[in-house]
């Protein structure tokens, strides 16, 4: 509960008390089990070292004790591992093999876990219709089970990588369905989010006053949560707005501040943003000249954050 909060420091505390009365009560599954959710806990906090000796643990115990409902989300986990630390073929058949643990046994939490990993590394590695394939199998499978967040997760994976096929339409529709999700669910952590993308689709539509409402309400969510990306993100929904719009010298400068500030923190965007950061600025510069174009990006670069979040919370 506590991680799942991003309390990670008081999850983790939590987990050793876990595995120490587990060994002193000499229950394999139950220290299994603590050993998983520590490995959870310090994949989130970057200690790889830590989540493999916790992993390699339980999944050893599992296997001595046939405990498969375990041992699939744990070969998953450690999957997503291998791929943190860059071993995509071995991220692969190591999910492989938990999904096929988990399709001998018929657990569908276990199904659905290892799909939706397999659907995020491919992802990152750019194979995406293999990602989409992938989300689309564990959605199935997990609206079977009825496990909301995985659901709404899920949905956004796949807005966003069917913003990268270029296919808007899928880009609502998925986006309006994580973001109903989240907000039945009280979420406010994820539902910023999917409002974005329900932004860009509606960019797309040529729906722009929709499409600048959901933006806003959008970069409220994140204010609010303190998402420093997820503001800068939406200078640039706001940005592509301008653009469309046909304000041009506005979109340069709001893609500017989310630039210079992005680049400041040490922030990647999202493959969304950056693709529609990269159009608002190549379109700028096309319509507006070379010295224009500059005069405005530099006008951009020295905004003050903000004071630009407020007037455009405001609007």
């Amino acid at each position: 509960m506590a991680g799942y909060m991003f309390d990670y420091l008081s999850g983790r505390k939590l987990c050793e008390q876990g595995i120490e009365l587990a060994r002193v009560l000499g229950n394999k599954r139950d220290i299994a089990n603590a050993l998983f959710y520590l490995s959870e806990i310090t994949l989130n906090l970057g200690q790889n070292q830590e989540t493999r000796a916790a992993l390699e643990e339980c999944i050893a115990l599992c296997w001595q004790e046939n405990y498969t409902s375990q041992l699939s989300v744990s070969l998953t986990d450690l999957g997503v591992l291998l791929d943190k630390e860059g071993d995509f073929q071995g991220a692969q058949s190591t999910l492989e093999e938990a999904l096929a643990i988990s399709n001998r046994t018929n657990d569908l939490w276990g199904i659905a876990h290892a799909l939706l990993s397999l659907g995020s590394i491919n992802r990152f590695a750019r194979n995406y219709d293999a990602a989409i394939d992938y989300f689309a199998r564990s959605l199935a499978v997990t609206l079977k089970i009825g496990d909301r967040r995985a659901e709404g997760i899920t949905y956004s994976n796949l807005a966003l990588l069917y913003f990268i096929k270029g296919n808007y339409a899928k880009v609502g529709e998925c986006a309006e369905k994580s973001f109903a999700i989240f907000q039945a669910m009280g979420n406010e952590y994820q539902s910023p989010y999917p409002l974005r993308m329900m932004g860009y689709s509606a960019i797309q539509a040529g729906n722009l006053v929709r499409a600048r409402v959901l933006m806003r309400e959008s970069l409220i969510g994140n204010y609010n949560i303190a998402d420093t990306l997820g503001q800068l993100a939406c200078l640039v929904g706001m940005a592509n707005c301008d653009l469309a719009e046909q304000d041009h010298k506005s979109a340069v400068r709001l893609s500017a501040l989310a630039d210079t500030q992005r680049e400041k923190h040490g922030f990647t965007f999202l493959e969304p943003d950056a693709i529609t950061l990269e159009d608002v600025l190549k379109h700028g510069k096309k319509k507006l000249g070379k010295t224009v174009y500059e005069t405005a990006y530099q006008e951009g670069q020295a905004l003050k954050l903000e004071s630009m979040l407020i007037r455009l919370m405001a609007d």
